[in-house]
């Protein structure tokens, strides 16, 4: 069940997930908390996926109530809110995973089947042998082949000198020596982020540097010089983290003539 207010990313979400068609038999959805209780008088979801900033009840009262009625024994949430005070406050309500939109697809479909993988043991035990992995790969556990502080510190220096590239988890995971599932795992423990938003972050900090430094740089410019494939999603972005566009930034922080 996924239970968003904003009916776009309702959709957007059940379709993405629907497209798992070896692992979700169906998806439900709801527009807030209220309609979601309502539909699990007659269902039980195997995973609740909820929005945190929801009128009237908020997603983690959800969750809590969920839990209480019996109805739902795996949560994630989902919000546009980089505050880890919420993570904090998921992690004591036992959620799976904590979800920053936009949603990276990649990251969607490894919480699906990490649930899938709980729900069906034996069937997970039975795909081992076919999946292909080599010892090496298979996820390592702190203090065994690699450090966690150790990989975390790699993985978080390879995205710091890659940023402006096409990155992908894989990708960092190969770098810090470790399975990507492992490295999420470090990154939210460790760090409390995820491997998107860490990303992120550090491609607006670069930006915040280039709007400010008095080179007169265009705005789509800057936002393919720190790695976005594309303007909007640049303004996206940084909206979300700094609370403007990027171009509002720059005439709210513009130096004064006798500085440039």
């Amino acid at each position: 069940m996924v239970v968003e207010d904003e009916p776009e990313i309702l959709q957007s979400l059940m379709r993405m997930i629907a497209s798992q068609i070896e692992i979700v038999s169906s998806v439900i959805g709801a527009e807030d908390s209220f309609e979601a209780l309502d539909k699990m008088r007659s269902v039980s979801p195997d995973l609740l996926v909820t929005d945190i900033h929801m009128p009237e009840m908020t997603g983690l009262e959800l969750i809590d109530k969920a839990k209480r009625l019996g109805k739902c024994g795996r949560f994630a949430i989902l919000t546009g809110y980089s505050d880890f005070a919420y993570a904090r406050q998921a992690i004591r309500l036992s959620v799976e995973d904590y979800l920053l939109k936009p949603v990276n697809r990649e990251e969607l479909f490894r919480l699906l089947r990490n649930v899938y993988d709980h729900l069906h043991p034996a069937r997970e035990m039975k795909s081992k042998p076919q999946s292909g992995l080599r010892p090496d790969e298979m996820p390592v556990s702190a203090g065994e082949e690699m450090p966690a502080g150790r990989a975390v510190q790699k993985a978080l220096a390879y995205i710091n000198q890659h940023y402006t590239e096409d990155l992908a988890l894989e990708q960092v995971a190969e770098a810090a020596s470790v399975h990507p599932n492992y490295l999420v795992h470090l990154l939210k423990k460790e760090r409390g982020v995820t491997f998107l938003h860490y990303l992120q972050r550090i491609r607006v900090d670069m930006a915040v540097q280039l709007l400010t430094c008095g080179e007169m740089l265009t705005v789509a410019e800057i936002g393919r010089m720190v790695g976005f494939e594309n303007t909007r999603n640049f303004f996206k972005v940084f909206k979300r983290h700094e609370g403007v566009a990027p171009g509002q930034y720059r005439m709210q922080h513009a130096l004064p003539p006798e500085h440039l």
